[in-house]
């Protein structure tokens, strides 16, 4: 069974790089560091040195999973230059919004595929080109 919404919200700030000319890395290392720690984990977006992950815990047996995510962000905490960081579970709007978007994706993709070019009627549903 699959529930929506299940999991962590894992948002992570790193220390801004102080120098400004220097060249990107190749690879980041906050990403490469979430790859490796928790392969499931989703970029949802990031902004400048601000990180924000969804990780999934349906097809997880772990009973401590928070503890251990904590525990590894914890541990590798200089290494990457974490200023901060949370875990949470998804808020209901979180999870609203996240199920609202999906929905509009899938009824554009149906409307892409179909041959009429219109949008369905807001008050019945049905197709307003013929």
């Amino acid at each position: 069974m699959s529930h929506k919404g299940t999991g962590y919200h894992i948002e992570i700030k790193v220390a801004d790089d102080d120098e400004g000319g220097r060249e990107k890395e190749r690879e980041d290392p906050v990403q490469a560091f979430m790859h490796e720690q928790f392969p499931n984990a989703l970029l949802l977006e990031q902004h400048g040195s601000k990180y924000h992950y969804e990780l999934s815990t349906e097809d997880s047996h772990d009973t401590h999973q928070l503890a251990t995510i904590f525990s590894v962000l914890q541990e590798h905490k200089e290494d990457l230059r974490i200023e901060d960081y949370s875990v949470s579970q998804p808020t209901l709007e979180q999870i609203f919004l996240k199920l609202t978007k999906q929905e509009t994706e899938d009824d554009d993709a149906h409307l892409r595929k179909s041959k009429c070019r219109c949008y369905t009627c807001c008050c019945c549903f049905t197709c307003c080109c013929k």
